[in-house]
C-alpha cells in the first residue's frame, strides 16, 4: 500500500467515525511530502475515480494546487487527463 493510499484510508476512516482530522500531524506531513517529491499520476490524484481532478484532489500536491487555475484550460473547475498532462512535468 502506498503512502497516498494509506493517507486516503486514514482520512476516510476518520471521517466515517466522525473523528476530527488534524492537518499538520507528522504522518500527514510525511505523506504529503512523499507525494509531492515523487511523480504523481492522474489516477493517483483522482481519488473519487470520476475521471477528473478537482481542486480538493489537486490540493494533495501543493504545486498542482498552485497551478490548478492555469491548468484548467476550459475553466470547468476540474482537470481532464489532457489538462493534467500539460502541467505534469512541472510537478516533479
Amino acid at each position: 500500500m502506498t503512502p497516498d493510499q494509506i493517507r486516503r484510508l486514514f482520512r476516510a476512516s476518520a471521517i466515517a467515525l466522525g473523528l476530527p482530522l488534524v492537518a499538520g500531524t507528522a504522518a500527514a506531513h510525511a505523506a504529503e511530502t512523499n507525494v509531492a517529491e515523487n511523480a504523481v499520476s492522474f489516477t493517483q490524484l483522482d481519488a473519487n475515480k470520476d475521471g477528473y481532478i478537482d481542486a480538493g484532489e489537486a490540493s494533495v500536491v501543493p504545486k498542482l494546487a498552485e497551478l490548478f487555475a492555469k491548468a484548467d484550460a476550459n475553466k470547468d473547475s476540474k482537470l481532464s487527463p489532457d489538462e493534467f498532462a500539460a502541467v505534469a512535468s512541472m510537478l516533479k
